[in-house]
């Protein structure tokens, strides 16, 4: 049997510190908001969950849904004098879009004055042979008073959002579909087939009618400034704010943007709360996640302990690290006195470990708790982030299996949350993988990690 030290799930957003949340405003027609990710499994999307913070006004239609992703290319033009046409071979690669992000170059000579070099400019129409270019998406075609001369070459950035819609819905901007300080949940009128592998970007677009600063929609982009071990979960961001375009942004912030299925959901909408003053006392007391592993990733496994982005505020309070069965038989506990990980911080991502010899087989397909309990009077016990969505989150993390909040006082009964979740990652000690021996382990979207012998 490999033995393995996986995280699981991979991608629960976790905070090493916590920041003012940053925001972004559509205030233009053509402005956009928008997270590249990539699709860890195949999947037709039928919903989109987004954090929205203000809508100011009525400013128009939205379109929400998926893009595809553009790739790098290149092809010749020539601009003609005294119009607004850029001409060339626009098939294949180079098939543009209207809303497109483009550069011009040139070599041997000189570009039309209206036209910088490596400036981006963006299509406003377009076919095979002939495109028009303007400064914002929805701004007026550049005429060009002259051809320029030598060799002119247009270039498509790759790695942005390319408005090909290939999943969305359009919405009018009202108090109905985008709700003040909350997350939204929005179905796809058009369902986006994604696959295993490919890049595709989440975006939320001004479509139509009067935006400005008084007409405007604005969401929340980030809780944190750090996200532990999920800081893979989005390789990237790309906005356009007040028809001007913002570079590629790949800092460690956590986009409150997601989509899903029926049954699965990728990324994650979400709010955010904190408790400073959980004890013994407090109702609950405990808090933390039930789960279940599918039999199609292990036949048996151990958890070694949690990672956790919480952090104490009370040197001197104590708190205790336990796994129940669906019994509530305790497998597994610890108790950490909090001088042990004391931090002024407070919110820090740790990994708290159970004793390696008393691990316990557990089975899949099988409901587990693990949770933190206060067993401290002393106030300030913890604070933590819980984050919630509007959608069911029970599978999204594990597909096929369970990942959600659940909470309680003392020994009485068990609250599950189904739309929420506990920062936590579980350390999965051990696995005996699915499948005959010699057969390579299934590892299903969600779990990551690397053998060890």
């Amino acid at each position: 049997m490999a033995k393995i030290r996986a995280l699981v799930p991979a991608e629960v957003p976790m905070y090493s510190s916590i920041a003012s949340p940053t925001t972004k405003e559509i205030q233009a027609v053509g402005d956009v908001i928008s997270y590249i990710a990539l699709a860890e499994e195949n999947a037709v999307i039928d919903r989109v969950t987004a954090y929205v913070d203000v809508r100011t006004g009525t400013p128009g239609t939205t379109r929400v849904g998926l893009q595809t992703v553009t790739t790098t290319a290149s092809t010749t033009v020539t601009f003609t004098a005294t119009t607004t046409s850029v001409n060339g071979t626009f098939t294949g690669s180079m098939a543009l879009t209207v809303g497109q992000a483009v550069v011009f170059t040139n070599a041997g000579g000189a570009l039309p004055a209206a036209i910088t070099s490596g400036t981006t400019y963006f299509v406003l129409s377009q076919s095979s042979t002939v495109i028009t270019v303007g400064a914002t998406p929805s701004g007026t075609a550049i005429t060009f008073a002259t051809a320029g001369t030598g060799t002119h070459t247009v270039t498509l950035t790759g790695g942005l959002p390319s408005q090909n819609w290939i999943g969305y819905v359009d919405l009018a901007t009202n108090g109905t579909n985008f709700t003040d300080f909350s997350v939204e949940s929005w179905t796809l009128t058009n369902t986006a087939t994604i696959t295993r592998g490919q890049y595709y970007a989440l975006a939320i677009q001004a479509l139509s009618g009067t935006w400005n600063s008084t007409n405007r929609l604005r969401f929340r982009t980030t809780m944190g400034t750090g996200m532990g071990s999920a800081n893979n979960a989005f390789p990237y961001t790309y906005n356009i704010i007040n028809g001007v375009p913002e570079a590629k942004s790949s800092s460690f912030y956590i986009p409150n943007f997601g989509c899903g299925t029926a049954t699965r959901q990728y990324k994650l909408g979400y709010t955010a709360s904190s408790i400073g003053s959980w004890n013994s006392g407090s109702t609950p007391n405990q808090r933390g996640i039930k789960f279940k592993l599918p039999s199609s990733v292990c036949t048996t496994f151990k958890v070694a302990g949690v990672r956790m982005g919480i952090g104490p505020t009370n040197a001197a309070a104590q708190w205790t690290l336990k796994l129940l069965d669906s019994s509530n038989t305790v497998l597994q506990d610890r108790t950490y006195n909090n001088f042990e990980a004391y931090n002024t911080n407070n919110q820090i991502v740790h990994d708290y470990y159970f004793d390696e010899s008393t691990l316990t087989a557990l089975s899949p397909n099988t409901d587990y708790r693990i949770v933190v309990e206060a067993i401290s009077a002393s106030l300030g016990c913890m604070t933590y982030i819980e984050p919630s969505s509007s959608v069911d989150v029970s599978s999204g993390f594990i597909p096929d299996g369970t990942f959600h909040l659940t909470t309680r006082a003392g020994t009485g009964a068990w609250t599950d949350t189904t739309t929420n979740w506990f920062p936590m990652q579980l350390l999965i000690d051990d696995f005996t993988a699915s499948g005959s021996s010699g057969g390579g382990m299934i590892v299903h979207p969600g779990i990551s990690g690397g053998m060890r012998g």
